[in-house]
């Protein structure tokens, strides 16, 4: 997997949201962010936030139930309340960052009324050798560390990033919040 499109050459804009197939993409309106499912993966890369998506305006709309997967690549620096929930995925089961030094924000896992939380999806983020790790803890701006990104969410941080815990000590990881 690629944490990010290669490009978007072949790859038609879903502007009529009936003529989807299961290989589209474009970009998402009033961003920077591009996108492109294929099959049940959907790609998110390009720079800056998504801005608010809901399922009518998400441009993957009538593909929603098929998304299980979620690659936010390097650049993508905000996202939509609520998108990995049934709200704008499946929801998915796996979400997956290109930097390990991902900020989180963590109304991506709350749906936009707060009725559904998805704590199932495995979050893991791409190494420099291309291969996936998942983090041993979240931190929050405050230096608060969590052992899931649920229980940061039920403790109302907004945004964690991840923990590796490998030979470097944890406060050397941690980067200072924007």
């Amino acid at each position: 997997r690629n944490a990010g499109i290669a490009g978007t050459n072949g790859v038609k804009d879903a502007k009529d949201k009936d003529e989807q197939d299961d290989d589209l993409g474009g970009t998402i309106p009033e961003s920077d962010v591009t996108w492109k499912l294929v099959g049940a993966e959907l790609n998110l890369d390009g720079s800056g936030a998504t801005g608010d998506l809901t399922k009518e305006t998400a441009p993957w709309s009538n593909s929603v139930d098929k998304v299980d997967t979620v690659i936010v690549g390097e650049g993508v620096t905000g996202l939509s309340k609520g998108l990995f929930t049934s709200e704008l995925s499946a929801p998915a089961d796996t979400v997956i960052f290109g930097s390990k030094t991902a900020w989180v924000p963590l109304d991506a896992f709350v749906s936009a009324d707060g009725s559904e939380t998805n704590g199932m999806a495995a979050v893991l983020f791409e190494t420099n050798d291309g291969k996936y790790e998942a983090p041993s803890a979240w931190t929050d701006a405050a230096g608060n560390v969590y052992e899931s990104y649920v229980e940061a969410i039920e403790a109302g941080a907004t945004a964690v990033q991840p923990v590796f815990t490998t030979s470097t000590k944890v406060e050397e990881q941690i980067e200072k919040a924007p």
